[in-house]
């Protein structure tokens, strides 16, 4: 199994399990959406202001959810960049293409990435599983 694969694996563990956490949410915001469909005396707007208060909780996980995805891929790339540009440094104008101990050393950068962040993976699901908790 490639780095990549294995970060790939450890990813969909962790979000299996950050979505089971989150699932009693999920329950609480649908009761909370019958109840306002329980309550035939609410306007329009009242009913749809109901209903935005009980979906705000999981919209707030979402967000949080998708700044932290969109944080650990930003450092990914930067770091591939970096080793993309490490690379680009080696190759020389005359070159048709690059070497082949190039090229090798592009593969085992990336995949120090990808390792470097795989480790990040723990603390950023206990920063969601804990700005969840915070709405129970």
């Amino acid at each position: 199994m490639s780095v990549g694969e294995q970060l790939n694996r450890i990813w969909d563990e962790k979000l299996s399990e950050f979505e089971r956490t989150i699932r009693p949410q999920h329950r609480k915001e649908f009761q909370c959406c019958i109840d306002c469909a329980d309550k035939p005396n609410l306007s329009s707007s009242e009913y749809h202001e109901c209903l935005s208060k009980c979906r705000q909780p999981m919209m707030m996980i979402e967000r949080s959810m998708q700044q932290e995805v969109a944080a650990l891929m930003d450092g990914l790339s930067r770091c591939a960049q970096q080793c993309e540009s490490i690379a680009r440094s080696k190759i020389t104008p005359d070159m048709t293409a690059p070497p082949p101990a190039v090229e090798q050393e592009l593969k085992k950068c990336v995949s120090q990435c990808e390792v470097e962040h795989e480790k990040l993976l723990p603390a950023l699901f206990a920063r969601m599983n804990t700005f969840a908790n915070s709405f129970k």
